[in-house]
């Protein structure tokens, strides 16, 4: 049964993101400041996010592992009051 009327707010948002950005060659810190908005959206409605961070891509080649690190210390680093 689908009721239209019915708004269904979810609890965690699980957000895994960065890896096509760096492989496309954006920087890390371009990639993070399109993450924080992101997770903005959750957040501003009551969600909680879990922020992944970017594993370890064996056929993303373009992507350096010191600026996948990089955006992964922003990930890590963060809290919901920083965005």
């Amino acid at each position: 049964m689908i009721d239209d009327e019915i708004e269904r707010a979810y609890d965690w948002a699980i957000i895994l993101g960065g890896t096509n950005d760096l492989n496309m060659g954006r920087s890390a810190a371009d990639a993070w400041e399109a993450l924080k908005k992101v997770y903005a959206i959750p957040l501003k409605n009551g969600t909680k996010v879990l922020a992944l961070t970017v594993p370890e891509c064996g056929n993303c080649a373009q992507v350096p592992d010191t600026r996948r690190n990089k955006l992964n210390d922003m990930v890590l680093k963060h809290g919901a009051e920083d965005l």
